[in-house]
């Protein structure tokens, strides 16, 4: 399975690993040893009372702590989706008595309407009710904005709400994090405890590590479940990594990510790629990846009349982002290269005042402000999409503000309807998108759907997602530990360097066998790793 090389990669632990204290995906409630094997590079994570120290084989792999408190740094999409450990590969005995903070999405609250009922079927509850079945005592943390929705603004009525969706009792505590965390005896009156509107606190967006450890003060277990903050460098997901025990994906996360990794597979061809919303300059890099792997491109909203400038088709000026001319003319460019074909907006709905009224393109008078594309442009695109096999829909559709609830967001669900009865693979990125989808198409439950175009934005650039990197890495593939560790009743031996290692040209690879170690004989498992 692995190349052979000349290193031999092993560290003596003092403490002997049994199948009692050790499983395979390295979760334990007591002193342990982690091996992680990326590709051709082992490295040894050893935990013990809430902390971690690591050694590790290859400045690629030890470049990701430091990165998750820095900048976010530009890297290959391959290696910016790490394979990371997740709730539902830890067993639920690890979690019984233990006190877990959980990381909840609140955009997942906020999105929903509260005159209608939420529907716990969402895997981010589902997270939360395996935590406390298996039980765990919980402390819920989150942030959300009050401009998301008037009718939520308080710790008690979220709690509220969460309780009604989960049949749990969720109680606020009021804690000042300053000082501590919520005394334990809350846990006695309470299922669930929530903590305090993350979104007040500046030291939270600063990351700020004593913050971050006042934050996870006492918590064995970190479960992050919030997606939509994984681009982001914060104290609530990144700083309390740091301080846990074992820090994993929750359900939500993990099938966010799945869907994530999907996005650019070209299991269904040809592909093409409909483009919404504005700011080119700010996502270039994506749009670059986007044509590099896409078939064709549907260029709606803001961007397309960006598009139409580079092209050199006659657009008011006053609608053209200056900053992003370059970028727009690179594209453009970077299309003709590939040979693919680019659609744009043959008409808009324009407004001026009180009135509205539909332009052609390139005809659209002083003082008129598109606001939607216009009905030709959709017959377009509806026969433009029909020839492919895969459409990947990422931005909104409308151009300005309008009166309409939906507008060009309808009439391209509908269209999407349409090419998916003959076989045609679709993925809705966006909140404005899915919520369209979700009420008017009659195929949403066949599409792949990803609310946080946020976060996708930056992976199609290849940025690293710092909350994803903060999260305990997971084997990428099948390890033979009945090959590698033969006799359990012993100690294991991996040497990363020490003195010890002067011995290891005697070891054999596989076998037990007797070694004096300082003066003192033992029969030790060799474990030797060859990259």
């Amino acid at each position: 399975m692995m190349a052979q090389c000349t290193t031999a990669v092993s560290f003596v632990q003092a403490t002997t690993i049994s199948p009692h204290n050790y499983n395979f995906h390295g979760f334990s409630s007591k002193p342990k040893l982690l091996i992680q094997c990326n590709k051709s590079i082992l490295f040894a994570n050893f935990q013990r009372n809430g902390l971690s120290s690591s050694w590790q084989g290859s400045s690629e792999v030890s470049s990701y702590v430091a990165n998750c408190s820095c900048k976010a740094k530009v890297l290959g999409r391959e290696q910016s989706v790490p394979s990371i450990q997740t709730l539902r590969r830890l067993p639920p005995e690890e979690l019984s008595a233990k006190i877990v903070m959980v990381r909840f999405d609140s955009s997942i609250l906020f999105y929903q309407k509260l005159d209608q009922s939420i529907s716990i079927t969402s895997n981010a509850f589902f997270t939360i009710k395996y935590v406390f079945e298996a039980g765990a005592k919980i402390i819920l943390i989150s942030s959300w904005n009050v401009k998301c929705n008037a009718k939520i603004l308080s710790e008690e009525a979220v709690a509220e709400l969460l309780s009604s969706v989960l049949q749990l009792k969720v109680v606020p505590g009021k804690c000042n994090f300053a000082h501590q965390q919520p005394k334990v005896e809350l846990f006695e009156e309470a299922d669930v405890i929530l903590l305090e509107n993350l979104s007040k606190y500046k030291q939270e967006l600063a990351n700020d590590s004593e913050f971050a450890r006042k934050l996870s003060s006492g918590v064995d277990i970190f479960v992050n479940d919030s997606f939509s903050t994984a681009h982001k460098i914060l104290a609530s997901t990144v700083g309390v990594t740091q301080f846990c025990y074992a820090c994993v994906a929750g359900f939500y996360f993990e099938e966010c990510l799945i869907k994530l990794k999907t996005i650019l597979e070209c299991t269904h061809s040809p592909s093409v790629g409909v483009v919404g919303g504005g700011n080119l300059r700010d996502k270039a890099a994506a749009l670059r990846v986007l044509a590099s792997k896409c078939d064709g491109l549907v260029f709606v909203g803001m961007m397309a009349l960006q598009i139409m400038h580079a092209m050199g088709m006659p657009v008011p000026l006053y609608l053209v982002e200056k900053e992003g001319a370059k970028e727009a003319l690179e594209i453009v460019k970077y299309a003709e290269s590939r040979s693919i074909p680019i659609l744009l907006p043959s008409d808009f709905l324009c407004k001026h005042k009180m009135q509205v009224k539909t332009f052609p393109a390139q005809s659209i008078l002083d003082g008129w402000k598109p606001v939607d594309l216009g009905p030709n442009s959709f017959i377009e695109i509806a026969t433009f999409l029909s020839r492919y096999k895969k459409i990947i829909w990422i931005g909104p559709v409308k151009v300005g503000q309008s009166d309409q609830k939906r507008g060009g967001e309808s009439r391209l669900v509908h269209i999407l309807d349409e090419v998916s009865q003959h076989g045609c693979h679709i993925t809705i990125i966006g909140h404005m998108a899915c919520e369209a989808v979700r009420e008017i198409s009659r195929s949403s439950p066949a599409y792949c759907m990803v609310e946080h175009a946020s976060v996708v934005w930056e992976y199609l650039k290849g940025r690293s997602l710092p909350g994803l990197l903060a999260l305990d890495r997971a084997y990428t593939f099948e390890i033979e530990w009945n090959m590698i560790y033969p006799d359990p009743t012993q100690s294991l031996a991996v040497d990363i360097g020490s003195e010890f290692e002067k011995q290891k040209s005697t070891w054999s690879n596989h076998s037990p066998q007797a070694y004096e170690i300082q003066g003192k004989e033992e029969k030790i498992n060799c474990f030797t790793i060859f990259s």
